[in-house]
């Protein structure tokens, strides 16, 4: 089996298919392992500008059990913080974000008493999201289940019907609406640091819940350790991979994958081609295109192109400051 792609995508799949008895190649352009999960140093200054939290990093679901079968967490220390973020507004008054409902609860009280009836039923639905993440199957995509594999994980999301259909049909803007304290509408919009205004209530559920459950905490080593960790795991395992490879085509006969052709013209074959990037990459660059259906040729020729289709880019500034820095809070917006 060849793998496109050294990131934790393509080194995950490595490592499952060594457990399941394959032989597998991966083939990373870059000289480091893990794709967009990576960190770069300059003198004594690390870069890192991804792992902001891990989920699964703690038991409670069932995506800690993937991690652990990937070698990524034995021996790390994970950083949990009892606060999510900490939103300021200019006047000087704060919001803090506790993962805990209750602790939130009461927080948001004391500063809007007023507010009771939505800083309740926020928390309320918060505590049900806590318990119902230990429902949400990582382990099995529901496309792999039979019937009665199906009808039991249904069965187990009952109790949390009515908060996932709320959070998902809701809008996070349309519910801070509804807070009369200026300083609360405006910082429900930035629980995620940034103002998101296409985004339903259930990712700031979800994020809230998965560290109040103690299961999206920050590793030790932090993104680029976290993918070495999973290349040693692979590695382990019998894995080969080959750094500075860049696959510029996959290798076609009879509408069948059976290799890769990299960038200086080498050739390798398998049995079983797996392209562990992005889908654009794939079916455009890699594929040259021959096989989009309509879907997927209107999603990469010009739905991508609408407004709001893209994600918006960020600029990053790393401040490195020659001074001491009081103890505070980790994240503040």
């Amino acid at each position: 089996m060849i793998v496109i792609g050294g990131g934790l995508g393509g080194l995950s799949t490595g490592c499952y298919a060594q457990m399941n008895g394959y032989r597998t190649q991966v083939f990373e352009m870059h000289e480091l392992p893990g794709g967009c999960c990576t960190a770069w140093d300059k003198g004594d200054f690390t870069f890192d500008w991804c792992v902001s939290w891990l989920l699964g990093s703690g038991p409670g679901d069932e995506m800690h059990q993937i991690w652990l079968e990937l070698g990524a967490l034995q021996g790390k220390q994970m950083r949990n913080f009892d606060v999510f973020n900490v939103v300021r507004a200019p006047d000087g008054r704060a919001v803090y974000f506790y993962s805990d409902p209750d602790r939130l609860e009461a927080h948001l009280l004391g500063l809007s008493p007023a507010d009771a009836k939505p800083i309740k039923e926020f928390c309320a639905g918060l505590r049900k999201f806590k318990a119902c993440m230990a429902a949400y199957p990582f382990l099995k995509p529901a496309g792999l289940m039979g019937r009665l594999e199906r009808w039991r994980m249904l069965a187990g999301f009952v109790p949390y019907f009515n908060v996932i259909r709320k959070s998902i049909t809701t809008l996070m803007t349309d519910y801070a609406a509804r807070f009369s304290d200026p300083l609360l509408r405006d910082a429900f919009n930035h629980i995620l640091y940034e103002y998101h205004p296409a985004f339903p209530v259930l990712p700031f559920y979800f994020q809230l819940a998965s560290h109040a459950n103690g299961t999206a905490g920050v590793p030790e080593g932090g993104s680029l350790g976290l993918a070495r960790s999973v290349e040693e795991r692979y590695r382990r395992l019998g894995g080969e991979i080959t750094y500075n490879a860049k696959v510029e085509e996959v290798l076609v006969e009879d509408d069948r994958a059976v290799g890769v052709r990299l960038s200086d013209g080498r050739e390798f074959r398998a049995d079983i081609v797996v392209s562990a990037c992005d889908g654009r990459t794939t079916m455009l660059e890699l594929l040259k295109g021959r096989y989009l259906n309509k879907t997927y040729e209107r999603l990469y020729t010009r739905t991508i192109d609408e407004p709001g289709m893209l994600y918006p880019g960020y600029v990053s500034v790393f401040l490195g400051l020659d001074r001491p820095f009081p103890q505070g809070e980790p994240c503040t917006t």
